[in-house]
């Protein structure tokens, strides 16, 4: 089968490792350890599920095919690098409450710091996602444009919006649920075209909002986002509207309609919405009763937890415990 990409590992003191098969991919032992579980379905489509640790700074070259990846970093993890091509270079960051859009060029260069990586990944041919396309009425702008069409493209990062229908088929594909390989490849199909599709109506939505965008200034984007990241810190703590708008410095018709263009929904839809997600993270790992991820996610009652989590789900906490 051929290789969607190939990837040179080099260290500071000059230690080298090349691998060409992502259906193989694992860190090499100087550089961390990785445990990979991935689905290299076609030439044209990968994903993969990643867990490593890197021990020391590293640089790694990718030598692709033009290519769009998408990570879905862990919730907790920030993750930064800095990437150049021949003719470009800056600094990106891998944001866990979107889909991170990259455009691959031939030659990509990162250079990842020494720490924890656990993320989500889905790459897909120039030709597979230009096929996609043609499905749709989606239109797209001038930088997807020349990508498809293989000219020149500044290679980027994008933060698509990640709903909670896009969250919930990437953890689906993290359990790898079927121990028969050939069911276990065509669930894999399966929930990568279901990523796509979410993934292609993100890219549609985001690019309907980014006029929107244009109506904020600066400072009101990042008071905006400093209201969200207030309320992630702590998901037991439901304050009003008017506190929340007031400890960040901005009114409150200002802060609704910004999280409406900027995350897609009201404040408090989004809040519920984001204890949902932690919520079922947590029941996944089976460290917590569902009695303390109730408290943990601002809820006083179990009962109104479960009835808040089946609305959503479709499930009640304790059987998706069970089956996750």
């Amino acid at each position: 089968m051929q290789s969607i990409f190939n990837v040179t590992y080099k260290s500071n003191q000059g230690e080298t490792y090349s691998i060409d098969n992502p259906s193989y991919v694992k860190i090499p032992k100087p550089f961390g350890v990785c445990e990979a579980t991935n689905a290299h379905l076609s030439q044209h489509l990968y994903i993969g599920v990643k867990t490593a640790h890197f021990v020391k700074d590293i640089r790694l070259e990718l030598h692709t095919p033009s290519m769009l990846a998408i990570y879905i970093p862990n919730r907790h993890q920030k993750i930064s690098a800095n990437f150049s091509t021949q003719t470009h270079e800056h600094s990106h960051h891998h944001r866990s409450d979107s889909m991170n859009m990259l455009l691959l060029r031939e030659f990509s260069d990162y250079l990842m710091q020494a720490g924890d990586i656990t993320q989500a990944e889905m790459i897909i041919s120039r030709e597979a996602l230009d096929t996609a396309l043609q499905m749709t009425q989606i239109k797209i702008d001038k930088k997807l444009q020349a990508f498809l069409s293989g000219d020149h493209f500044v290679s980027e990062m994008r933060h698509i919006p990640l709903t909670v229908e896009a969250k919930q088929a990437i953890q689906q594909i993290q359990q790898f649920p079927y121990e028969d390989e050939g069911l276990q490849r065509l669930y894999m199909e399966a929930k990568a075209q279901e990523w796509l599709v979410h993934f292609l109506a993100g890219l549609n939505q985001a690019k309907v909002d980014k006029a929107l965008h244009i109506a904020f200034s600066h400072v009101d984007k990042q008071r905006i986002y400093e209201a969200r990241d207030r309320l992630l810190a702590n998901l037991k703590i439901t304050p009003s509207l008017i506190e929340l708008a007031h400890s960040v410095g901005i009114n409150e018709k200002k802060l609704t309609e910004g999280f409406k263009i900027f995350f897609g929904k009201p404040v408090f839809a989004w809040l519920r919405e984001q204890r949902m997600l932690q919520a079922s993270e947590l029941l996944a790992e089976k460290r917590l009763t569902i009695q303390e991820i109730t408290t943990y996610c601002g809820y006083k009652y179990q009962s109104d937890f479960t009835k808040a989590f089946k609305k959503h789900f479709g499930i009640t906490p304790l059987v998706f415990k069970k089956s996750a």
